[in-house]
């Protein structure tokens, strides 16, 4: 049953429907997340196991409306997290964060769930869909591509352990970088000190951090870095691309990375 007294599960009386932070605790995020991840699965599972033929709406605007929950309560959770973090919050991230990165891959690789979206994308030309709604089905359709849909079962399995890795190295780098902004203090007894200084400066001074993440400390991220870069370089390449930069450029403008950096030599 789920517990009443848990703002995320019921709908936010506020103005403008805003979350209630005042009512939302630490303890409340962690149900959330999971209730949320729950519901989104059964979703997913009532979309793929239809008997009916897949369409526009049964397939791609249904799985548009999944993870409500989920949704609900990542954007609040995200949004604290960057602007008002604490030791709990940066503990309930770290322990999360590979059990998101499961759970969107539990998505993105079901093959059931992408023959539906294929099965649309083959026949588009009959369907009579918008420009709108061509441009969502092409995206929908490259993007569970780009994920690896198309991978062999042992490959999605590798796959899966690449980002759950990548999920936790990301958080713990982004916490390394926030921990060393916090802690920067660059002390000036005179003001006659910043003489010369436009008062933008100054300001911008106040806030910024000097190598940050390169100080040979538990906060370094050097280490981190080197390996968040080598297991997107492996995932790419178990992707079928040449470098992480070109499966990250695929889906934009430029393509791959000659077109966005150009040659040298």
């Amino acid at each position: 049953m789920l517990d009443p007294g848990n703002p995320f599960f019921s709908k936010y009386t506020t103005p403008f429907e805003a979350p209630p932070f005042d009512k939302i605790t630490n303890a409340h995020y962690v149900p959330a997340f999971e209730q949320g991840m729950l519901e989104q699965k059964k979703e997913v599972e009532a979309i793929v196991n239809s008997h009916k033929k897949p369409t526009f709406e049964n397939t791609l605007r249904a799985l548009d409306r999944s993870g409500e929950l989920l949704d609900k309560v990542s954007s609040v959770f995200g949004g604290l997290s960057a602007a008002n973090t604490n030791d709990e919050l940066q503990k309930i991230q770290l322990d999360m964060s590979p059990k998101l990165a499961a759970h969107k891959d539990e998505i993105n690789l079901n093959p059931k769930l992408f023959e539906r979206v294929k099965a649309i994308y083959e026949n588009r030309a009959n369907l009579n869909l918008t420009e709108e709604e061509n441009y969502i089905l092409e995206n929908e359709y490259k993007g569970f591509i780009r994920n690896g849909a198309n991978l062999p079962p042992e490959k999605k399995e590798i796959l899966k352990q690449m980002n759950q890795e990548l999920s936790v190295l990301a958080v713990k780098f982004g916490q390394n970088v926030l921990a060393e902004t916090n802690s920067f203090r660059m002390v000036v007894d005179k003001l006659s000190d910043l003489k010369g200084l436009p008062q933008s400066s100054i300001d911008a001074a106040k806030a910024a951090g000097l190598e940050r993440g390169n100080h040979g400390d538990d906060k370094d991220n050097k280490q981190i870095l080197a390996k968040m870069m080598s297991i997107r370089a492996k995932k790419a390449q178990l992707l079928g691309y040449p470098t992480h930069t070109d499966m990250v450029m695929e889906s934009r403008m430029a393509k791959n990375a000659t077109k966005c950096y150009g040659t040298s030599g």
